[in-house]
């Protein structure tokens, strides 16, 4: 994933491009941010549900972020089917070998 710079983080937040993600898609799009990109309440949330647990601010600083990138990948991904679910059904083809 490209990393936002500052000027195009503020965009992404004010331009409220984050309200068409879920609140996994949220998570993992700021995990990989050096810079805010959405509320912060939002993010909170969107950690929290991702994680199944609360994430305190401490956790989110940049120096302790590789830890929380650290635990997404070892427990939780976002499914197949949670993406899939983003396309619209007419738009869907899926292709097997």
């Amino acid at each position: 994933m490209k990393e936002m710079t500052r000027e195009e983080a503020v965009r992404f937040g004010e331009d409220g491009i984050w309200k068409k993600l879920s609140p996994a898609e949220r998570a993992w799009m700021q995990l990989y941010q050096p810079c805010i990109c959405m509320p912060l309440d939002v993010i909170y949330e969107a950690m929290q549900a991702f994680f199944g647990r609360p994430v305190y601010s401490h956790e989110m600083w940049l120096d302790a972020m590789a830890s929380l990138r650290r635990e997404a990948t070892e427990h939780r991904r976002v499914s197949f089917s949670e993406v899939l679910e983003k396309i619209p059904p007419e738009k869907r083809i899926v292709m097997l070998k």
